[in-house]
């Protein structure tokens, strides 16, 4: 087959439940691929992906391929993100926010997850189903809902509008007969984010949401709020539940990976980190070229980057048998799954508390669990790949 075969067949629908053997596909004609004739260039090499995150040459502006949305609330709602800012502009958005993610806040977070984590689970072994649904949705969702200091009555809204952003941030909104709902989703979101930012003005409380309404000098537009609130809500539950739904499927299919972590509870940490690897709740995402760049000996025009993250965290030139979960594979903290440089992951420690305490809570009262391989169902986003059906069966 030809690159844009293969490249087609790895964003093809049927790619969803297993893109690995056609990353690889593609990677076998090059580790970066120019492809003018689609304005773009894929990465897949570790090595390539890392050092592109860090060049002040390449841009994390891409509102320049969404003018069809101009004019749109969610054109509004992206463009005021800090995810797609540069330079100063990011550094001020960010750092309006970082501080809710130190190691010491989210180190305070740990007993409302390890709570949070034994009442989905017990909830789940006297019910049963859809583990995604009753466990691996709702548990980072509530942690982000009360780090942000928001309530959780509307949980079933956030999660639909948590949803349509993540299907913007895929492309999604190019489906013509989905964007109408997606929009009202997005103008809905916006509104309650205004109510709820008008509220804590007036009465400020313990969260984030309330410390970035009050900002000193109206540091954030109220723009800026509603969509740096949306995205920290987004980012901040819908990778995680692609991580939490991801490990328990992976450790299905490598039984042997589970029995090494019974075992070895003191590789927890490192465990965390190879599913971080292997399960790559983020499979790519896209950059700006903003003039052209040598990598691998090969020239890429200024254009579209895309950055294979799931396919570098396979990289078979740097992690020996890449389709394994290995729990205390040495260089398993290699991996791009938060990113790297000015925009690496602000939640990766918030992310990785849930996992570790998830796996902590698991070995000590279910190590029998047992998956319904066949009922796994992913949903349809190609670069937030996670599932929305897995049937886990709960046994102390």
């Amino acid at each position: 087959m030809n690159l844009e075969t293969d490249l087609q067949a790895m964003f093809s629908p049927a790619a969803h439940a297993n893109p690995f053997p056609l990353y690889e596909a593609v990677r076998r004609h090059g580790s970066v691929l120019p492809m003018p004739q689609w304005n773009t260039n894929f990465v897949l090499s570790l090595e390539a992906v890392q050092k592109v995150f860090r060049l002040p040459s390449v841009s994390a502006d891409r509102m320049g391929g969404m003018a069809h949305l101009e004019d749109t609330a969610s054109m509004n709602l992206l463009r005021n993100m800090m995810l797609f800012h540069d330079g100063a502009n990011h550094a001020r958005l960010r750092g309006l926010v970082s501080s809710a993610f130190t190691p010491r806040a989210v180190e305070e977070t740990r007993d409302f997850i390890a709570v949070t984590v034994k009442q989905l689970l017990e909830q789940h072994e006297r019910h049963g189903g859809n583990f995604v649904k009753n466990v691996a949705v709702p548990l980072p969702l509530l942690v982000i809902l009360e780090l942000l200091g928001v309530s959780d009555t509307e949980r079933d809204n956030l999660k639909r509008w948590s949803e349509s952003v993540a299907a913007l941030f895929d492309g999604g909104s190019m489906n013509e007969e989905r964007f109408p709902a997606i929009e009202k989703d997005i103008t809905d979101l916006q509104a309650y984010f205004r109510d709820i930012a008008d509220e804590l003005r007036a009465k400020p409380r313990p969260g984030v949401l309330s410390a970035m309404a009050n900002s000193q000098g109206g540091a954030l537009s109220s723009d800026e709020l509603l969509a740096n609130a949306a995205l920290l809500m987004v980012a901040g539950h819908e990778t995680t539940t692609n991580l939490l739904s991801g490990a328990m499927l992976e450790f299905a299919r490598q039984p042997e990976a589970w029995q090494s972590l019974l075992e070895h509870p003191e590789w927890v940490g490192n465990c965390v980190e190879e599913l971080l690897r292997i399960v790559s709740p983020v499979t790519l995402t896209d950059r700006v070229l903003t003039a052209p760049l040598e990598l691998n000996g090969v020239t890429m025009q200024p254009g579209g980057v895309s950055l294979m993250l799931a396919a570098a965290n396979r990289d078979p030139q740097h992690f020996e048998n890449p389709a394994q979960l290995i729990p205390n594979r040495s260089n398993a903290k290699d991996h791009v799954a938060f990113a790297a440089g000015a925009h690496y992951c602000l939640g990766a420690p918030l992310a990785r508390l849930e996992a570790k305490v998830f796996l902590d809570v698991m070995l000590e009262h279910y190590p029998q669990f047992r998956v319904n391989q066949a009922s796994a169902m992913y949903r349809e986003n190609v670069s937030l790949r996670g599932l929305n059906m897995l049937e886990v069966q709960l046994q102390t």
